[in-house]
Order: C-alpha cells, then sequence, then structure tokens
C-alpha cells in the first residue's frame, strides 16, 4: 500500500467522497484476499479493487529533489512506525496504545495468575474481552 500511495491517491481523487470509505475498504479487503491467495498485487489489481479501470501510469522524479517531499516522509513514517508497531499477542493485529490498549493477564487470574509484570501483556480491548474469554 505504501508503494501505491500515490496510485491510491489519484485514484481516489476520481471517486466521490461519499464512495470513498466504501472504495477504501473494498479496496482492503480485496488486497488482503489477493495476498491470502498469493496473487499478484499490481497497479490494475489495486484500481480493481477501488471499482476503477483504465490504463495507469505511476509517477516518480527522474531525478529526485535535494529535500525530502512530504511524501517520501509519509512513506518513511509509516514503514517505520508498521515495522516498530505493537502486536496483540492473542490476534497478530497492530495495537495504537496511545488510542486503547487493554492489559491481559497471560495466566488468567481465575486458574492463579497474578499481577507481577512477566505475566503482563497488551492486547486490544476487544480481543481481551472477547476473543480470549
Amino acid at each position: 500500500m505504501i508503494e501505491k500511495k500515490v496510485l491510491i491517491n489519484q485514484a481516489l481523487a476520481n471517486v466521490n467522497s461519499g464512495q470513498r470509505i466504501d472504495r477504501v475498504h473494498n479496496l482492503m479487503s480485496g488486497l488482503l484476499k489477493d495476498l491470502e491467495d498469493n496473487a499478484e498485487v499490481n497497479a490494475e489489481r489495486t484500481l480493481f479493487h477501488l471499482g476503477l479501470k483504465g490504463k495507469v501510469a505511476e509517477i516518480e522524479y527522474l531525478e529526485y529533489p535535494k529535500s525530502f517531499s512530504s511524501d517520501t516522509k509519509s512513506a518513511i513514517f509509516l514503514e517505520a512506525t508498521l515495522k516498530n508497531a505493537l502486536e496483540c499477542p492473542i490476534c497478530g493485529g497492530k495495537v495504537d496504545a496511545s488510542k486503547s490498549v487493554s492489559y491481559d493477564h497471560i495466566i488468567p487470574k481465575k486458574i492463579g495468575g497474578d499481577g507481577a509484570k512477566q505475566n503482563a501483556q497488551m492486547t486490544h480491548p476487544f480481543c481481551n474481552t472477547t476473543v480470549k474469554n
């Protein structure tokens, strides 16, 4: 997705703002399915999941300027953030600890687990209260 950011932005510029949320949802779902099926994810496939078709030209500098563009800064930030993001040990998804986190007993209290640091893990609240139980 990071590599296709420019393409996705260009494609979404052609979509009515009221449809963008649904289109991005379809894109995410479609790309996840493609990855699960080991299908090639290319520009045409990305457009297909957005409900679009046509010829695509991905724009890139022939010679990069000396300063970092906002696109370059965004791409580096996203890559580093995702690479270093906290993962929920229950579902494996990324956890944003600044927004929503739950502290889970690895060994549940009901079978003798205590409140020691070694018995704690950070999870999604949903995973801790629903998936695990």
